[in-house]
């Protein structure tokens, strides 16, 4: 395989250890001289930054416009609702029509399209971009403002932001995703060389795995299989390690260990504290990133 430079660290399931793989990755790429951009891509809940100890500082706000209709140019022609991509503006032919905010896009089409220039654009802010250092990792991020249910929007921004930075400065890219296979992930996914599907030896993380393949498969990507608490003991490891193995992917395992919920709680990566944690992690950047 080629050298790598930019990877995702992703899957199906929330809680399988996905932050905290990338965050250790991350790091023992710092600590071994790297330069590293850190790009938390899980907009609905970016916590990597809590797990190395760092302080967040805002970068933007992400501001989308939304149309306010002046009901006393309005004629009620709905030449807006034609053309509104997402159904958020809904009515009858001679009445103001209703605006759905949730499901605006902000493309600001009905505004542009109204003959009596009824709709005038208005702001809403829905999230926020931040990023931060520590040694020689950069991280960027963005969080959606709580009660809004645009995800794919804040994901957006995200990847606007990470297109903007000279990715000349570092070394090598880790990009933590979403859980799940929805558009946030797969916009994540697009930045990365490689992925790294992360799952758990239970039931449910087999199903997720096989979810985040397909996803995977779809991109024409390639991955390989990280099992995390992979001796815990469920009968589930070896039919994950059967699957991987008609795939052609290489498996990864990660113990359980104590010390790596201790070091999360404590904002300090695991791989500075536990050797033996460390030496795992170290063999999986040999092998994915060709690292000597």
């Amino acid at each position: 395989m080629a050298e790598l430079n930019a990877v995702a660290v992703t899957g199906g399931k929330g809680g399988a250890g996905k932050s905290t793989i990338a965050v250790n990755l991350a790091a023992l790429l710092s600590d071994i001289g790297y330069r590293v951009l850190l790009v938390d891509a899980d907009v609905d809940n970016p916590n990597d930054y809590i797990y190395l100890g760092m302080e967040r500082r805002e970068a933007g706000r992400i501001v989308i416009r939304t149309p306010a209709i002046d009901q006393s140019l309005c004629d009620g022609c709905l030449e807006c609702v034609r053309i509104c991509p997402t159904h958020a503006l809904l009515g009858k032919k001679g009445n103001v029509p209703l605006f759905f905010e949730d499901s605006c896009l902000g493309c600001s089409l009905c505004a542009e399209i109204c003959p009596r220039k009824a709709i005038k654009e208005g702001k809403k802010e829905i999230g926020t971009l931040y990023d931060g250092e520590s040694g020689k990792i950069k991280m960027i991020s963005a969080a959606i403002r709580p009660g809004e249910a645009r995800s794919p929007l804040i994901a957006h921004n995200l990847v606007r932001f990470f297109r903007q930075i000279d990715k000349n400065q570092f070394d090598k890219i880790i990009i933590d995703t979403c859980p799940g296979v929805a558009n946030p992930v797969m916009q994540a996914l697009r930045l990365a060389d490689h992925a790294l599907i992360v799952t758990e030896p239970t039931p449910l993380g087999l199903n997720t795995m096989k979810l985040s393949l397909k996803a995977i498969e779809k991109l024409n990507m390639s991955f390989d299989i990280v099992i995390n608490r992979a001796d815990v003991p469920s009968g589930i490891t070896e039919a994950i390690e059967e699957d991987a193995a008609k795939r052609g992917a290489r498996i990864f395992r990660i113990p359980y260990d104590e010390e790596i919920i201790e070091a999360a709680v404590n904002g300090v990566p695991v791989v500075r504290r536990n050797n033996r944690i460390r030496q795992v992690f170290l063999e999986i950047l040999r092998e994915v990133f060709s690292i000597d």
